[in-house]
């Protein structure tokens, strides 16, 4: 049951991701701010591979890829937060294809990384949901879902 609550916070830094894109005041800020975080942490999963001798699967030996594998989410935000920004530069300069081109190219990158393929969708939902003003609003989706998933959960526990 840990894990199945553990799984429901990736959604949500995306949505909080999509969210802050559109609502903060200097997006190059942001970008810097999430990859400071990432490389801290990631800083932090290298000692505690060192730390604890983290050794390929294949193998049983420690090399570089053990050394700096780790499982950092930011740095999957940071990318998410590329891709957008990407779009929106596409979007907003007359459609000059190089930042489409850097979507895409960041979309496959993120690919490589924890989350970036089940992630995906979702980021790109919760894009296309801001983005239309027809829609009701994420957030009031999300309060429904909410409500919904602590329903269930509610229900599972009893």
């Amino acid at each position: 049951m840990v894990q199945f609550d553990c799984r429901f916070v990736a959604p949500l830094f995306v949505y909080f991701l999509v969210e802050g894109f559109f609502h903060t005041s200097n997006r190059k800020r942001y970008l810097f701010r999430i990859l400071g975080a990432a490389a801290v942490t990631w800083i932090g999963e290298i000692i505690i591979n060192l730390a604890f001798h983290n050794t390929s699967h294949l193998t049983h030996t420690m090399t570089v890829y053990s050394v700096l594998e780790g499982n950092n989410i930011l740095v999957t935000l940071a990318i998410f937060l590329g891709i957008m920004w990407a779009i929106e530069l596409f979007r907003e300069n007359k459609r000059k294809w190089w930042y489409l081109i850097l979507a895409i190219f960041l979309t496959f990158l993120s690919a490589i990384f924890e989350g970036g393929l089940y992630l995906l969708p979702v980021l790109f939902i919760f894009y296309l949901c801001c983005l239309s003003s027809t829609l009701v609003t994420i957030s009031q989706k999300l309060n429904h879902g909410a409500s919904l998933f602590g329903a269930c959960f509610y229900s599972l526990k009893h």
